[in-house]
């Protein structure tokens, strides 16, 4: 319960990439154990879902809502991993008219935009390195009924991984010996129980 882990395999499609996903739950009561699973070396896919403006008093009500389903998660990322990697992704688009997920989308973008500043004046002062958010805080839109946008999110997700800075970063030699160290280990100690 909180998360939901999955193995990606694109090694075929995607010159030797593979994801470990790691989906955490969005509810605040998961909130605390979140933290535990924000990484350096990682791409975080913030998602949020577009809303029905019907449902809410007022409009200001309304973009609140909507501003702080990103910034929750903005704040999160960014103080658990400076300099973190982040892409942006608008579900069930299929839920408001295109014009009302148009605006959503701009206040998301303004919301980013408005963080992104901030993180940028801080690092400055503090050295704590801002996020960098992909295509500048447009979110990728993903029709959860037909799965338009899917393709999208994947191309930029293959994209991104390959500009890390540690894409095909090798495996520190000391640690393979280490492996190598314990599968022997292992080896000996299955061969002691089965001769005994």
């Amino acid at each position: 319960v909180g998360i939901d882990l999955t193995r990606w395999d694109l090694a075929a499609q995607a010159d030797g990439l593979v994801f470990q996903i790691k989906d955490l739950a969005g509810q605040a009561v998961y909130s605390l154990t979140n933290q535990y699973f924000l990484v350096r070396r990682a791409i975080f896919v913030v998602v949020w879902r577009v809303l029905r403006p019907a449902g809410f008093a007022s409009a200001d009500e309304f973009e609140r809502e909507v501003a702080s389903m990103v910034s929750a998660w903005l704040d999160a990322v960014h103080y658990r991993v400076p300099g973190a990697q982040v892409v942006l992704v608008a579900t069930h688009i299929d839920c408001a008219a295109p014009a009302e997920v148009d605006e959503q989308c701009r206040l998301v973008k303004a919301v980013v935009e408005r963080k992104l500043r901030e993180w940028a004046e801080h690092e400055a002062a503090t050295g704590v390195p801002a996020m960098t958010v992909l295509r500048g805080g447009e979110s990728v839109r993903v029709n959860c009924l037909e799965g338009t946008g899917v393709e999208q999110l994947r191309a930029c997700l293959i994209d991104m991984a390959h500009q890390l800075p540690w894409w095909r970063e090798g495996i520190p030699k000391s640690y393979l010996i280490l492996q190598d160290a314990i599968a022997e280990r292992q080896r000996e100690s299955a061969w002691l129980t089965t001769a005994e």
